[in-house]
């Protein structure tokens, strides 16, 4: 073991002064920071945002054909979402990579059918979120009054291209760099679309916008979409006029609105005004129950009987397709993969899920790949042409034709019902007597519920979206008839 000696140092040199005056280590290089703070990241920011929605109006007129004014559409009301952040962007408030202070409109709780103006105006006062871009593309395909559904939205996020989980993998690396942690969670949300979330987006965004800059929005096209419900529903043509007549006893406007209240509801949503009529009137005319009701005459349209049985399953049958092909998985299926479900997977479906892992978590800057990583991806290529290995993307046609096949079979199996007139009886139940109320969704039989799950895909509701707003329908029409007989009762 040394030991240490010291002696007398000629040169009066102390140890501090050396210590400070030490020569630094060149390897070392003090760590700096890359992400951006304060207004800047708030920019940036904005930019990856408006970025992604650009991705998201090109998959809507490349992808699925809209017309391309919806991206002017969509450019202007992007540009008055973001008018009121004006000062986020200039004041001196520091946020670095960990900060929780951002706040966006994809986080926050909220009931499912009550929004507050005041609640509503804090909201909008925060940077948007993903979900705020795919409300101004529906408020653009609104606008320019096309049948495409938030049900297609939601569909589209989940089992299509359309940018909204991973949505960061489509900015550059250049600028995932610069920004802080806190927004890089908002742009990779770990959940699938949330469509009660989307509407109160949705509701905030359109209120606002209303409000502040008189915009009116359009009502539904209800033409196109009923007859686009009717057929995919395979339901009789008749319901469109009964349909259509009922939102106009029952005073909706099918455009998107807010109360004289000042709060909105399931019932003030035009896509639940919509499908709620049109469920009251299949009820009405076609119940769920197999009691006889006998019409007066032959122009009814509860003068044939619809067999739910036959219905659902040729239905079923339409949106199977063929047999022989393998069904495409669902994001969702492909996002709770286990090990065990790979044995089980048809060829067509294991490409599925490794393009899925590909796209979801392999890095695609090209510029970043090392000597090593480009001579493995050689030895095992993971590109390859996908259009070969997709027969539902190729199925748009058969698709069509299935549920015109449909239609066709449902209306062979419907029966007529003999016709009973006042003359031949006063004990004879007639259609719309004994009708049935669902409140909630454990008082739905099997084919009703069914029903109703088909309703609100295709309209873009949660079921119980949907219960509520029938629920709702069906209180209006009670409490007008009720006001008609005491009206008549007066006049007698």
């Amino acid at each position: 073991m040394q030991t240490l000696v010291t002696g007398q140092d000629d040169d009066d040199y102390s140890a501090a002064p050396r210590a400070r005056t030490r020569q630094k280590d060149t390897d070392h290089k003090e760590k700096i920071y890359q992400y951006f703070k304060g207004p800047r990241a708030v920019q940036l920011y904005l930019k990856s945002l408006q970025l992604i929605l650009q991705h998201q109006v090109q998959f809507l007129i490349q992808d699925k054909g809209l017309p391309a004014e919806i991206e002017i559409i969509v450019r202007e009301l992007w540009c008055l979402r973001i008018a009121k952040l004006g000062d986020k962007m200039t004041e001196a408030h520091d946020y670095d990579s960990q900060s929780q202070g951002l706040t966006t409109d994809a986080s926050g709780p909220e009931s499912d059918d009550d929004y507050a103006l005041l609640n509503r105006k804090l909201k909008l006062n925060n940077t948007p979120g993903l979900i705020d871009c795919l409300a101004l593309c529906y408020l653009g395909i609104t606008t320019l009054r096309l049948d495409t559904t938030p049900g297609d939205i939601c569909d589209w996020t989940i089992n299509d291209k359309m940018p909204y989980h991973r949505a960061i993998k489509y900015l550059p690396k250049s600028m995932k760099d610069r920004l802080p942690s806190g927004y890089h969670a908002v742009l990779d949300p770990n959940s699938l679309l949330n469509i009660e979330r989307f509407y109160s987006v949705l509701l905030d965004i359109a209120s606002s916008l209303q409000k502040e800059h008189g915009i009116k929005w359009p009502p539904l096209n209800h033409p196109l979409l009923l007859a686009r419900y009717i057929q995919e529903l395979a339901l009789p043509l008749e319901l469109y006029h009964a349909t259509t007549e009922l939102a106009r006893v029952l005073d909706y406007s099918l455009a998107l609105s807010e109360s004289n209240t000042g709060k909105s509801r399931v019932q003030h949503l035009p896509e639940a005004q919509l499908a709620s009529c049109l469920v009251v009137c299949t009820k009405l005319a076609y119940p769920f129950d197999r009691r006889q009701r006998h019409p007066q005459t032959m122009g009814e349209a509860a003068a044939v009987a619809l067999d739910w049985e036959k219905w659902l399953a040729h239905v079923d049958k339409s949106s199977e397709g063929d047999n022989e092909v393998p069904r495409k998985l669902t994001s969702k299926e492909l996002a709770t993969v286990q090990e065990a479900d790979i044995f089980e997977m048809a060829d067509n479906q294991l490409d599925e899920y490794l393009d899925w892992y590909q796209d979801t978590f392999i890095d695609q800057d090209k510029h970043e790949v090392d000597e090593y990583r480009k001579d493995l991806y050689s030895w095992f290529p993971i590109d390859r042409d996908r259009s070969a290995h997709s027969p539902q993307e190729q199925d748009t046609e058969s698709k069509t034709q299935r549920q015109l096949k449909a239609v066709s079979a449902v209306h062979g199996t419907m029966q007529p019902i003999r016709i009973i007139k006042d003359t031949e009886g006063d004990d004879v139940v007639r259609p719309g007597q004994h009708y049935t109320y669902y409140r909630n969704l454990e008082e739905l039989p099997d084919h009703a519920r069914k029903f109703y799950e088909m309703v609100a895909k295709v309209a873009g509701l949660s079921l119980e979206m949907l219960v509520m707003a029938v629920f709702f329908a069906e209180t209006a029409i009670e409490k007008r008839r009720k006001q008609d007989q005491k009206l008549a009762t007066a006049i007698d």
